[in-house]
């Protein structure tokens, strides 16, 4: 995660199904810390195996989708909250834009994405 993290800081990185259910405590607190500190940029040090240390400055945009909810003020000022339902399983005219939706070709998105963020001027973009 901290690789992830410190890879880029235009392309979120993703990280689903995660279940408060399945995690220890450790864990979770270690999650909601990376989310913080991936949001002000903040740099992570680990030591390696030949006593150096190596620093990570966790800039990606991070996207946590689970079951659980947050609540630390904190994090919930810094975050979107998504709530999924059943409903478009259950709407016949939103099966239908899924399904129209499914079919694009997404990766035609990012040259456009590049573009944009090249041309960002107050900071600097790691691709």
């Amino acid at each position: 995660m901290l690789k992830a993290l410190s890879s880029t800081n235009a392309i979120p990185q993703w990280y689903d199904e995660f279940k408060k259910s399945d995690m220890k405590d450790y864990d979770i607190d270690n999650l909601l810390r990376f989310m913080r500190k991936s949001y002000s940029g903040e740099v992570e040090s680990k030591g390696k195996a030949d006593q150096t240390v190596e620093n990570y400055k966790l800039e990606a945009p991070m996207v946590v989708m689970g079951e659980w909810n947050i609540n630390q003020p904190a994090i919930m000022e810094r975050v979107i909250l998504i709530r999924f339902t059943d409903v478009i399983k259950k709407d016949k005219e939103m099966q239908n834009a899924f399904g129209r939706l499914k079919e694009l070709k997404l990766e035609a998105f990012m040259p456009e994405y590049l573009v944009f963020l090249s041309k960002t001027e107050y900071r600097e973009f790691i691709l």
